[in-house]
C-alpha cells in the first residue's frame, strides 16, 4: 500500500511541475506578443485576441490545479491510513517480540535456579542461563529502541505529508493571485499597454517562484521513498530477530543445545547497512564490520530512484 501511495504522490508532483512549466511558457509567450504589439497598427484587435487566449489558459490552469489539489488531498488521506495500518502491525509485532524476550528471560532465571540446585554439576548450565538472560535483555532493549525509532519515522512522514499539502495550498494561492493579476490587467489594457507589460513581468516572476516551490515539493515527495526503504530495512531486521528468538525459545523449551551466539550475530551483521547499526554491533561484539554496504546504489529496476538500503 505504501508503495502505491508513494507512486501516486510522485505522479502528482510531476503534474504540478507540468502545470508550472505550461504557465511559465504561456507567460513568456505573452511577453513576446506584447513586444510585437507595440509595432502593430491594429492594437485593439491584437490585444483582445491575446487577452482572450490568456484568460482561457488561466482558466484551464485553475481547473487543473483544483483537480490536482483534490488528488493530492486524497493521496494524503490514503497515505495516513496506510501509515497507521503499518504502525499498528509493527507495534503488534514488537509487542510479541518483547513477550518472547520476557519469556526467555524468565526461562533463563528458572534455569539458573535449577543450576544452583544441581550444585557443582550445574555450573556450566548456570553460565549458559546467564548468557541467555543477557541475550533476552539485549533483545528487549533493542526492540524498545527500534520501536521508538519507528514511531519517530512515522511521525516525520506524517509531518511531511502536512508540509506537502501546505506547499500545494501555497501554490494554489499563487496561481489565484496570478489569475487576479491577469484579469485586472485586462480591465486596464485599453488605457495603458505599459501596465500590461509590467504585469506580465510580475507573472513571469511569480511562475518562476512557483516552479521553485514545486521543485522543493517534489524533493520532499522523493524523500518519502527513502523513508519507505528505511522502514522495510527495519522490518527485515525485526523479522530476523523474531525468528532467532523463536528458535531460542524452542531450544530452551525442548532442552536442546543453544545455537552459537556468534552465528546469530554474524547473520544479523549481514543485514546492517547504516553507520549507527555497525557501531552498535561493534560495541556489543567488539567486532568491526567491513564497509560492504550498497548505500546509494542505482538499480535499473528502480528507474530514477536510489536504493538506500
Amino acid at each position: 500500500m505504501i508503495t502505491t501511495t508513494e507512486e501516486s504522490v510522485l505522479q502528482l508532483g510531476d503534474k504540478i511541475a507540468g502545470i508550472c512549466s505550461a504557465a511559465r511558457e504561456n507567460a513568456r509567450e505573452g511577453l513576446h506578443i506584447l513586444d510585437e504589439y507595440l509595432s502593430q497598427e491594429n492594437k485593439q484587435s491584437l490585444i483582445a485576441q491575446l487577452l482572450k487566449e490568456n484568460q482561457q489558459t488561466m482558466q484551464d490552469l485553475m481547473n487543473d490545479l483544483k483537480k490536482l489539489n483534490d488528488d493530492v488531498r486524497s493521496a494524503q488521506e490514503q497515505f495516513i491510513q496506510d501509515g497507521a495500518y503499518w504502525r499498528d502491525k509493527q507495534s503488534a509485532l514488537t509487542g510479541r517480540l518483547k513477550d518472547i524476550a520476557d519469556h526467555s528471560q524468565l526461562l533463563a532465571l528458572n534455569a539458573s535456579i535449577e543450576a544452583a540446585r544441581a550444585g557443582e554439576h550445574g555450573q556450566g548450565f548456570a553460565i549458559v542461563a546467564r548468557e541467555v538472560g543477557k541475550l533476552a535483555e539485549l533483545s528487549k532493549s533493542t526492540l524498545d529502541k527500534m520501536d521508538k525509532q519507528s514511531m519517530d519515522i512515522y511521525s516525520h512522514v506524517e509531518n511531511m505529508t502536512v508540509n506537502v499539502m501546505d506547499t500545494i495550498n501555497n501554490s494554489t494561492s499563487i496561481i489565484q493571485n496570478i489569475g487576479g493579476q491577469v484579469y485586472k490587467t485586462h480591465e486596464r489594457m485599453t488605457e495603458a499597454i505599459k501596465t500590461i507589460h509590467e504585469a506580465s513581468n510580475t507573472l513571469v516572476a511569480n511562475v518562476t517562484e512557483l516552479s521553485r516551490q514545486v521543485e522543493n515539493t517534489v524533493f520532499n515527495l522523493q524523500f518519502q521513498d527513502m523513508v519507505s526503504q528505511e522502514l522495510n530495512h527495519v522490518v527485515k531486521i525485526v523479522e530476523e530477530c523474531n525468528e532467532e528468538l523463536q528458535h531460542l525459545a524452542l531450544a530452551l523449551q525442548n532442552g536442546e543445545a543453544l545455537k552459537d551466539q556468534t552465528e546469530i550475530t554474524d547473520k544479523l551483521a549481514k543485514l546492517y547497512t547504516t553507520v549507527s547499526e555497525r557501531r552498535v554491533h561493534q560495541q556489543v561484539t567488539g567486532e568491526k564490520l567491513l564497509d560492504t554496504t550498497n548505500v546509494g546504489k542505482v538499480d535499473e529496476e528502480l528507474g530514477d530512484n536510489v536504493e538506500l538500503f
